[in-house]
């Protein structure tokens, strides 16, 4: 668990850090990771590395990775690490390639940041065969020798666009009439080569040509040359002699005979009444709605997913520094004028945000200049706006009860921002880095976030924050854009109405009070939700084919493809 999450600052150290605190972690980690890589560590801070050394440095590591201790002092036993390191046929390749480097390499200075990419390169370029005990009669060959051989029956495989004819080479310096100008031989010039290989072989006595449907989770597209014979044969009215597989497959499915899918009902759970939740946040009324089977996999059997080991960054992550970032500035200038410097106060507050993620290229060179252009329409906007606020709340906290027939139900949230203005009233606001939600998803209680915060600011249930009436519900986009850092969609409903809007809730509550009330997988079609992290166990895609039929729900597949 300490190392799930984001991923930790650059190199050692920042592993380090991350473990501190948990002793027996942090012992396993500088024993058995940080002092085996001790030799690659020096290496990659040396004045000047060159590629020779950086090799010997990640053959030695290797070995160091890969052996094991022995003796009271725990002493490293290089000789096995070298012997589990280097065996087999990977071993082998690898060895080579890290003693030619080793050899050769001591002319070519390094960058120790390229080196990876480096020896990325070089590894991808070479091809490892492993050796078995073929049978005698069966052979793989390439094209080549196959044309040189006979067999009784010969088997083409991989019949896909791509393979069968190659992809032309791709060249970024020569087109096809440069290339034909300096007599070099055109891209394509394999093509012909492939169809002479495919003719000679597709003639003799016995041939079987196959192709995947699919490349992983990718459709694939049969080869020209396959549809092209396809198409003679039925033109030349003989396409039925050709066995298109079918034999086959009726002897696999006598063999093995499959029954028929019969697709799971819809979840609708029916937990006791006592067993249900009696506390909300504002964020998860959408799920309550949408998808109530969410709230029962998360709050009633307790599953919540884990964060991924070194987790990569994400609009979660970048949301969350702007959140933290505005939140800080909100807290140091609640009240009042901005001073004259506040740009350089937000980016100065942003920087230290940003600080744990700056080795990260996408953090450095994308986030932060989006924020930059964020940040200059932030402070304007927010230097007219403070001549009406009294004082701004950042994430303030709050909840509110309502009653229900099992007993009260509260609800709570955490507000990005709450305005008190001069004049009396507030102003509930929300920062969003990406989609925003739109005001008639607000106003059709699709999208109830604002609304819920709403009512328990009017109701005096933030800290601090008297009861008033919620003038203004808003949401601020911030995506850092150039042609638009930033905008304001406000989106409170016309009729909205602080005690209407309560008792939507209590309803709501009641409703769920019902042990009769199901905690259904996505109840209503039309009602989509944010973030369906469940629907993997509500087994979505399986009953939604039971209800809808195979035929529409292919339809549907075919459309969000």
């Amino acid at each position: 668990m300490a190392l799930r999450g984001y991923r930790p600052a650059e190199g050692i150290a920042g592993i380090l850090d991350r473990l501190a605190g948990n002793d027996d972690l942090l012992a396993f980690f500088e024993l058995h990771i940080a002092a085996p890589l001790t030799p690659l560590t020096d290496a990659w801070s040396a004045p000047a590395p060159d590629l020779a050394s950086l090799a010997r440095a990640v053959g030695s590591a290797a070995e160091a990775l890969a052996a094991r201790r022995c003796g009271d002092d725990g002493a490293i036993d290089l000789a096995d690490g070298a012997y589990h390191v280097w065996a087999n046929e990977d071993g082998e390749a690898a060895a080579r390639l890290l003693a030619a480097l080793t050899e050769h390499g001591a002319v070519y200075a390094a960058d120790p940041a390229s080196f990876p990419q480096i020896l990325t390169q070089l590894m991808a370029s070479r091809t490892v065969r492993r050796r078995w005990q073929t049978h005698p009669r069966l052979a793989i060959l390439g094209p080549v020798e196959a044309r040189m051989q006979s067999a009784d029956r010969l088997i083409l495989g991989g019949f896909n666009e791509g393979n069968w004819p190659p992809r032309p080479e791709i060249d970024p310096w020569m087109n096809a009439e440069m290339r034909a100008a300096a007599g070099l031989q055109p891209h394509n010039w394999r093509t012909g080569l492939s169809a002479h290989d495919v003719w000679m072989a597709a003639t003799t006595p016995e041939v079987i040509i196959t192709r995947s449907l699919r490349d992983g989770d990718a459709v694939t597209t049969p080869s020209r040359w396959l549809q092209r014979l396809g198409a003679v044969l039925g033109a030349l009215r003989i396409d039925q002699a050709v066995d298109g597989g079918q034999r086959w497959r009726d002897q696999l499915v006598a063999l093995s005979p499959v029954p028929p899918m019969a697709p799971c009902a819809r979840p609708r759970p029916l937990p006791p009444v006592a067993s249900r939740p009696r506390r909300f946040s504002a964020t998860e009324i959408d799920d309550w709605i949408a998808d109530p089977y969410s709230l029962y996999a998360k709050r009633i059997l307790g599953l919540r997913q884990l964060d991924e080991i070194d987790r990569p960054i994400d609009a979660a992550l970048r949301g969350n520094l702007v959140h933290d970032t505005l939140a800080a500035f909100l807290g140091a200038y609640p009240r009042g004028d901005l001073p004259a410097n506040a740009l350089d106060e937000l980016l100065a507050i942003a920087r230290r945000q940003f600080d744990p993620f700056w080795q990260i290229p996408t953090v450095r060179y994308f986030w932060w200049p989006a924020f930059g252009a964020m940040a200059s329409w932030f402070v304007e906007t927010e230097s007219r706006r403070r001549a009406s606020l009294h004082h701004s709340h950042a994430e303030v906290r709050g909840a509110i009860e309502v009653e229900a027939p099992d007993g009260p139900v509260t609800f709570t949230a955490r507000a990005d921002r709450i305005d008190e203005f001069t004049a009396g009233g507030l102003a509930i606001l929300d920062y969003k880095t990406g989609r925003a939600p739109a005001a008639s998803e607000v106003a059709q209680g699709r999208r109830t976030q604002l609304i819920t915060e709403a009512v328990i600011a009017a109701h005096g249930g933030f800290t601090g924050i008297a009861a008033a009436d919620v003038l203004e519900m808003e949401y601020w986009r911030l995506t850092g854009k150039r042609d638009e850092p930033g905008s304001r969609n406000a989106v409170q409903p016309p009729d909205w109405d602080a005690g209407a809007a309560r008792d939507s809730l209590a309803r709501l509550a009641a409703r769920f009070d019902d042990p009769a009330m199901p905690y259904s997988s996505r109840p209503d079609p039309q009602l989509g939700a944010a973030f369906p992290r469940y629907d993997h166990l509500a087994r979505v895609d399986e009953w939604r084919i039971g209800e809808t039929g195979p035929a529409r729900e292919r339809r549907r597949a075919v459309r969000r493809g």
